[in-house]
């Protein structure tokens, strides 16, 4: 894999990818109301139990989006997009501390909470709900229910969706948005969505 191990290199190939297929066209209104989301127990990269609305979800704008750690096309270069946006968060007027990420697996017969950690190093990624980014995992037949709530429930992880949810919990405004738009496009729906 020519791009092994080196996150810099999925985003460049992250905005190739935006230059020959552009972004998701803007929507006239983006907002919808929250997803039903189940209150699930899932696990974090260090094997912690969360409620998945009570402890991640409550209170808090969110980016929610979909990863298997075996994944060596899409799910990399969707990582390295959102480790930029988070990094643009604490040079921007949104907090970093305000938006949590939460990358979901969508593979969690593989991946467990070891595969889950090993994964954010490959990205140099500090996960935890203090960092601003959590990677979770769940019993299959649970995780799954939160998956067809968000629309991305998949029997082929190398078929999930490449579609990630942005949502301020305490105001219930909700979006979709393709996740190969640029970093700016992420920072710019957090600014609407938090007004």
């Amino acid at each position: 894999m020519w791009f092994a191990n080196r996150p810099t290199r999925y985003l460049q190939y992250a905005t190739l990818l935006l230059g020959l297929c552009g972004a998701l066209p803007a929507q006239a209104n983006p907002w919808m109301s929250a997803p039903p989301l189940p209150d699930i127990e899932v696990r974090d990269q260090d094997g912690r139990p969360l409620q998945f609305y009570s402890d991640l979800l409550r209170g808090r704008t969110v980016i929610i989006d979909f990863i298997f750690t075996e994944c060596t096309t899409v799910c990399p270069t969707q990582t390295a997009i959102l480790r930029d946006v988070r990094n643009r968060l604490s040079d921007s007027k949104i907090n970093q501390g305000e938006v949590l990420l939460i990358s979901v697996t969508v593979d969690p017969q593989h991946d467990g909470p070891q595969q889950l950690r090993e994964y954010a190093q490959r990205f140099e990624i500090a996960p935890g709900i203090r960092q601003g980014w959590v990677f979770v995992t769940g019993e299959p037949r649970e995780l799954n229910k939160l998956l067809s709530a968000l629309n991305s429930a998949t029997s082929q992880p190398a078929n999930h969706s490449n579609i990630l949810w942005i949502g301020n919990e305490p105001q219930q405004r909700w979006t979709r948005t393709a996740a190969f738009n640029p970093p700016q496009h992420f920072t710019q729906l957090l600014r609407e969505i938090a007004r």
